[in-house]
């Protein structure tokens, strides 16, 4: 069973419980097809516009550029609270989007690399909606609960759910 914590965030203000909520989906009865939709889907993180894989790619990404204007500035943006604030259909359109306008870049994928086909968009939808929609988490092995709003951040697929409704 899934279960939920908090983990310390010791560099931002309190809020009315002290940390971040994590509900880690590790022991979900279905880690193994959300960790096999991922392990699919993630070929596809990187033909996400604007998508930076780590602080060497976003280094590569700046090398390449020609030239950057001497009065460039670099920042970036943090979403709070991102997974929990993602309606779950909303989350759920936009990766289905995404995977169906890219299926075929997933097909030769599978072909050069000697895998299984694809699930077409059609039963990657199911997927995302059976794991998203029944994340059933315990607390302290006291209670049962169904989360009902947001993706679970220890869902394997949440990552791809996340960057493609961003």
């Amino acid at each position: 069973m899934a279960a939920f914590y908090l983990l310390p965030k010791v560099h931002k203000p309190t809020r009315p419980f002290l940390g971040r909520p994590i509900l880690a989906a590790t022991r979900s009865v279905f880690k193994s097809i959300d960790q096999y939709i991922s392990r699919v889907a993630s070929t596809l993180l990187p033909l996400i516009p604007g998508s930076i894989r780590d602080s060497p790619d976003l280094i590569r990404k700046l090398e390449a550029l020609n030239s950057i204007p001497p009065t460039a500035y670099l920042f970036s943006a943090d979403v709070e609270a991102l997974y929990p604030s993602i309606p779950i259909p909303e989350g759920i359109s936009a990766a289905v989007r995404f995977y169906s306008h890219h299926f075929d870049a997933l097909k030769t994928y599978a072909v050069l690399n000697n895998l299984l086909p694809p699930p077409r968009p059609v039963l990657f939808k199911k997927i995302l909606q059976t794991i998203l929609l029944n994340n059933i988490f315990t607390f302290r092995n006291m209670a049962y609960f169904h989360q009902i709003s947001g993706i679970a951040m220890g869902s394997s697929i949440s990552v791809y759910v996340a960057n493609c409704f961003m």
